[in-house]
């Protein structure tokens, strides 16, 4: 893994730049099979040297392989954790916004419903021209005040901000 400041990079998962990167001649595990295969031709009493290193160098080669194999195997599902793992957050972070587009659709229509019945029980009291003009603006007080009411509460249910039309200045 490879963070970069507050960036993932994703580090390189092939198996060729590992092997070629574990088999540099500048490489520690280069410099051990030389000295090793070096050892080896000292023991066995080999004469010339660079054919223990030359050996030495060969078996590493061989051995260094199957290890950056490994090594870009893991860098790979690394990687690619990563990447499930940001999709996955992407996928909740969505939801989230679906959940609360849905919310304030079903406040707009609440407070749309409870507007169309105010505006229906004043056009009643309106229409009633039986009702005293003092009991009439009592009336629609109290439907102004409930109507007032409940856009407070369901503002509270959905945790946002009571819909006002207009300003006082």
């Amino acid at each position: 893994m490879a963070w970069v400041g507050d960036k993932w990079v994703p580090e390189d998962d092939s198996a060729s730049s590992r092997v070629a990167a574990l088999t540099s001649k500048d490489s520690a595990f280069m410099r051990s099979a030389a000295a090793a295969g070096e050892r080896s031709a000292n023991r066995r009493g080999v004469i010339n040297s660079t054919m223990g290193i030359g050996a030495g160098v060969a078996a590493g080669l061989a051995a260094a392989t199957p290890i950056a194999s490994q090594d870009a195997a893991q860098i790979s599902a690394h990687n690619t954790q990563y990447m499930a793992n940001q999709q996955t957050d992407k996928q909740i972070a969505l939801g989230d916004r679906q959940i609360a587009s849905g919310d304030r659709q079903a406040q707009a229509q609440t407070i749309a419903t409870l507007g169309n019945t105010y505006t229906a029980g004043i056009g009643n009291t309106l229409q009633n021209d039986k009702i005293p003009d003092g009991a009439r603006n009592a009336a629609q007080s109290d439907m102004a005040q409930l109507y007032r009411d409940q856009q407070a509460k369901i503002a509270a249910l959905y945790n946002m901000p009571a819909v006002t039309w207009g300003s006082g200045g």
